[in-house]
């Protein structure tokens, strides 16, 4: 704990894993000595090309005409952000769409990209996809739009009440002096 080993992680780590998995190899609340958040990213939701939805009324409606043959992808697995935001959106939209949980990012990216996954709930890692046209970003789960994409709607303003993002934050080993964790947050 002397300053010079830290993490940098994303809020799960600290927060929903312990919910979620009942043996870790970490208690986030002894083992950790929180520093500051660096940063913060909404998550998208996108849809292969092939995908003939233009927007999330269209999606929903596809999934309310053929429950349970939509597929969403997660990056990280079962409980991670991405796959608790899709399940929420679920819940609130009231569809039947088949979660498909991937190892990480980059193996969902390219399970996305290539269709053999319909749609997609990441943050950033998707954004060369959209932006090259590879995906359709149907919409953000921000507070409000990005300035990336000004054009894309959040699920709050399509009255899904849904915010989620992923921030990201730098943490010491407990027992870091006051002194260094205040130096290490300015």
């Amino acid at each position: 704990p002397d300053g010079y080993t830290l993490v940098f992680a994303p809020q799960s780590t600290l927060t929903i894993n312990p919910s979620v998995y009942r043996k870790l190899p970490y208690d986030p609340v002894r083992d950790f000595e929180p520093v500051t958040q660096i940063s913060s990213g909404a998550y998208m939701m996108v849809v292969h090309p092939s995908v003939p939805v233009r927007d999330v009324p269209s999606m929903i409606a596809a999934a309310k005409a053929a429950p349970g043959t939509i597929t969403f992808a997660s990056g990280g697995g079962v409980g991670t952000p991405t796959h608790l935001a899709g399940e929420l959106f679920k819940q609130i939209a009231g569809v039947d769409i088949v979660h498909v949980p991937y190892k990480g990012t980059a193996e969902q990216m390219i399970a996305v990209s290539s269709g053999q996954v319909m749609v997609g709930v990441n943050s950033s890692g998707f954004a060369p996809f959209v932006d090259n046209g590879q995906l359709r970003l149907l919409a953000t789960f921000g507070e409000q739009r990005t300035k990336r994409w000004p054009q894309v709607p959040t699920l709050k303003e399509l009255g899904y009440g849904i915010v989620a993002i992923s921030p990201y934050g730098l943490a010491g080993p407990a027992g870091m002096a006051p002194d260094i964790v205040r130096v290490l947050h300015d």
